[in-house]
């Protein structure tokens, strides 16, 4: 179990540790979107620790309801739409939760989801985020673990999988989506991304024992 003062922390840890993939993503998007994916996930990174900086709540949903929030308000483009769906989702699933353990971790990603397949109208192999976050979902839901680094590292895997098959279908939702068979052979920036905080997240936990 995390407490909320740790889940701040990892929230922090993590968005300093994603500044190093800043340029990769843009390289990744610029094969078939603006280049700026990188610069758009920081920002809503950035949204997300200041949540954690401004967040006085006893409850962990109100955090996450917080930044979702602060990426609506502050984010523009279809990721910012999608992740503060997301994060305000998530806040609503984790309401009453004052600590952070497997089962809460597995709530947020099933909450999280639902809103972006909600917004974003996409599902598996539409070469999205959802590649992703379904498999992480999946994950989580199948592990046999209590500890929740070890769960995000799970999860982590799997989304990095999911983001790493993107590479062989076309994109059939977004932006991207007027390429078609010519973004075959590319990863889609968004599960990337996804599937690389996940893996912050994962050592951010691991190396905070509160």
């Amino acid at each position: 179990m995390a407490t909320l003062e740790a889940v701040k922390r990892a929230l922090d840890c993590a968005a300093t540790a994603m500044r190093a993939h800043e340029a990769e993503l843009n390289a990744l998007d610029a094969q078939g979107g603006d280049g700026d994916h990188g610069v758009t996930f920081g920002l809503i990174l950035e949204e997300i620790r200041r949540a954690a900086l401004e967040y006085t709540g006893p409850e962990i949903g109100g955090l996450f309801a917080l930044a979702g929030r602060r990426i609506l308000g502050g984010v523009g483009g279809a990721s910012g739409v999608l992740w503060g769906s997301a994060l305000r989702q998530v806040g609503k699933a984790l309401a009453d939760a004052s600590t952070m353990g497997v089962s809460e971790l597995s709530l947020a990603l099933e909450a999280g989801l639902e809103a972006i397949v909600a917004r974003g109208q996409a599902a598996e192999g539409d070469k999205t985020v959802v590649d992703a976050w379904a498999p992480a979902c999946r994950a989580v839901k199948a592990t046999a673990t209590s500890e929740l680094a070890v769960a995000l590292t799970q999860a982590a895997a799997a989304a990095r999988a999911g983001a790493s098959a993107t590479q062989r279908i076309p994109a059939r939702v977004g932006r991207s989506s007027r390429l078609g068979e010519r973004t075959v052979g590319v990863a889609d920036p968004g599960a990337t991304s996804f599937g690389l905080w996940l893996e912050a997240l994962a050592r951010c936990c691991g190396a905070d024992p509160g």
